[in-house]
């Protein structure tokens, strides 16, 4: 049965949705570290400062939208970014997250199970 169990959880885990924000700042250097810990420490957890914040910091193009990426499923980010949506706690700003992208602050709006 632990094989069935394994797929079934699996493909549950393909069901899950979520709506999330980012600011990425570009780079892996501590200059990069500092500037997002200021991102957040300036905007703590207010979704219009971090939108805002978005809009004038991030180095991605989501940035023009206040940092929305939208509506997506697991696996479809980098994992750093993937385990932090879909298992840390929904409406505050998580962060600073380290990818290959660079550091980012990660707003998760929401998070559905459809089973």
């Amino acid at each position: 049965m632990g094989i069935f169990n394994d797929a079934k959880n699996f493909l549950a885990g393909l069901t899950v949705r979520a709506e999330a924000s980012h600011i990425l700042i570009k780079g892996t250097d501590a200059e990069a570290e500092q500037k997002i810990k200021a991102i957040k420490e300036e905007i703590g957890n207010d979704v219009t400062k971090f939108a805002e914040a978005a809009t004038q910091h991030s180095d991605c193009p989501s940035g023009r939208q206040g940092g929305s990426l939208g509506e997506f499923g697991r696996y479809s980010m980098v994992p750093e970014f993937d385990k932090v949506v879909f298992n840390e706690e929904v409406g505050v700003v998580h962060g600073p997250i380290r990818t290959s992208f660079g550091f980012h602050l990660i707003f998760i709006e929401r998070r559905s199970d459809s089973i």
